[in-house]
């Protein structure tokens, strides 16, 4: 994905299936990411992992930033994910 360099500006959706299946009573979402860069050393983004635990109709929902205060752990320094669990 091309991105600027503006903060803020970017915002890439993916639209994808992460995981399809039974997840049973545990289920964890692990992202990594990097801003690739032409010019100078790439740039590891902020690693993000939740564990979602217990019954599946405890965690099926949105997760997005700012839904749970200051330390949301979807809104991390240098990138901001959103995504949703579903019941199949």
């Amino acid at each position: 994905y091309s991105l600027s360099d503006k903060p803020g500006w970017n915002y890439v959706t993916l639209n994808k299936i992460l995981y399809e299946g039974d997840a049973d009573n545990h289920l964890v979402v692990e992202l990594f990411g990097e801003e690739i860069d032409l010019l100078s050393a790439n740039d590891e983004l902020d690693h993000y992992k939740r564990e979602h635990r217990g019954p599946l109709d405890d965690w099926v929902g949105l997760y997005e930033p700012a839904d749970e205060g200051s330390t949301d752990p979807e809104a991390m320094s240098n990138w901001r994910i959103s995504y949703s669990i579903e019941k199949i």
